[in-house]
């Protein structure tokens, strides 16, 4: 079927199927990066409060609308709008601080005053801010989000979904930039002209904690964290193991609290997190199953004089058991191929190929022609060019003469160079009578 394919972030089918494997959340998704694998998914595109998610895309935006070496003013305009009680570094009015140590307070310390002094600096305001976020999103596919800040702080027209969050974080995760100021636990801002430095630590239990240990986990190694209105929790990852980078989301997830709810026994979000990276690292790997290149099969043609070679032009990587091998796959070409017929030249598509594993299309891409296939049935009459006809006269002048200096050094030659010399005299002879008469 159509929809078996699992490698894109907009697959409906994943590879590990789709039971409930996560009880303490609404919406999951786990997806491999390296191979564009979705692992798993439960209830992916369930709109939600994104909460500090949003940064991740007004990050994206900053990264590609600035240098991290620009001087940004904060601004009274930026910070009017912010409750007290949001998270914040404490920016204060006519501050100057760079494009960079405001991306690593937004990413690492959650502060929602330098999303908001970011988006001033980028758009004018946060209402235009909001709109270069919408457009973003939509060149990347997200249909379920719509953003309206870019800081995350409660607003009910603002939404997004498990699935187009991965979309979000796959992207931003190709940025360098994004990747390192994500992946770090920790960020001192220095001294500026209104404030002594700043040492902020991520809020991700998972990446670095002197709270709660109990959730640190080596694979991972980046994380953004958000708390919506309702409480509820969510926690979007990076871990990585092996050949394999995995993108958790989790969105939806409640905390747990002691007898008396004073205090939390369960941080909502990272025990279903560290379920998901368990099932997607254990007894799986990232293999590459086609290389650019790769002679992968030969097909007759139709009134050709030879077969055809076909190569894809890309290398294509799979999630497969360690214990998988090529012999276990299957390959699958469009049907264009039975009516290929002569002349094919080197370098035409010529069909398709699906990569098949119990019962999953794990890739798909377009082979080439590595060899030229003619019609036998056209017969070809060489024309040499003019500047050409020079070359085939001297080589005939050429072959005339051996032939003649062969044919002279034998005995039979000999004689009819005598016979032809004798002809020549007696011509001659004739001729001087005629002329003395």
């Amino acid at each position: 079927p159509v929809d078996s394919g699992c490698f894109s972030t907009d697959a409906t089918v994943s590879y590990l199927g789709s039971d409930q494997m996560i009880k303490n959340a609404k919406s999951v998704f786990l997806y491999e990066l390296n191979t564009h694998t979705l692992m798993y998914a439960w209830q992916p595109d369930l709109q939600m409060a994104p909460s500090s998610f949003v940064k991740m895309i007004t990050a994206i935006i900053a990264i590609e609308n600035s240098n991290l070496d620009t001087a940004v003013t904060v601004t009274q305009a930026a910070l009017a709008d912010l409750p007290k009680s949001a998270m914040s570094v404490d920016l204060i009015e006519n501050e100057v601080l760079t494009m960079q140590d405001l991306l690593y307070c937004m990413l690492v310390g959650s502060a929602n005053d330098a999303a908001a002094v970011i988006a001033q600096y980028i758009a004018g305001g946060q209402a235009l801010f909001a709109d270069k976020m919408n457009s973003f999103a939509n060149e990347l596919g997200c249909t379920g989000s719509h953003f309206t800040n870019p800081h995350g702080l409660h607003d009910p027209q603002q939404i997004t979904t498990a699935r187009d969050t991965a979309k979000i974080l796959e992207y931003a995760m190709g940025k360098e930039t994004f990747r390192r100021i994500f992946c770090s636990t920790d960020y001192t801002v220095p001294a500026t002209n209104k404030s002594p430095e700043r040492y902020i630590v991520t809020g991700n239990f998972m990446m670095s904690s002197d709270e709660v240990e109990i959730y640190l986990d080596k694979r991972v190694i980046g994380g953004r964290t958000g708390t919506a209105n309702d409480n509820s929790r969510c926690l979007a990852t990076v871990a990585k193991s092996g050949t394999m980078e995995l993108l958790s989301v989790v969105m939806g997830s409640e905390s747990v609290y002691e007898h008396g709810g004073n205090k939390i026994r369960s941080y909502g979000g990272y025990n279903e997190t560290k379920t998901l990276l368990d099932k997607g690292f254990t007894g799986f790997s990232a293999s590459q199953i086609l290389y650019d290149g790769q002679a992968l099969i030969q097909f007759d043609i139709v009134g050709g004089d030879s077969m055809v070679t076909l190569c894809p032009r890309a290398n294509i990587s799979t999630v497969l058991p360690e214990n998988a091998g090529s012999s276990d796959l299957s390959f699958r070409y469009s049907d264009d191929v039975a009516s290929l017929s002569a002349p094919i030249a080197a370098g035409d598509r010529v069909c398709s190929v699906e990569v098949w594993y119990n019962g999953l299309r794990l890739a798909e891409t377009d082979l080439y022609a590595m060899n030229n296939v003619r019609d036998k049935s056209v017969v070809s009459i060489y024309v040499p060019k003019s500047g050409s006809l020079w070359v085939i006269f001297v080589i005939l002048l050429l072959g005339i003469g051996v032939a003649m200096y062969f044919l002279l050094c034998t005995k039979r030659g000999k004689r009819i160079l005598h016979r032809m010399r004798r002809r020549i005299g007696k011509r001659q002879d004739h001729n001087r009578q005629a002329y003395c008469i």
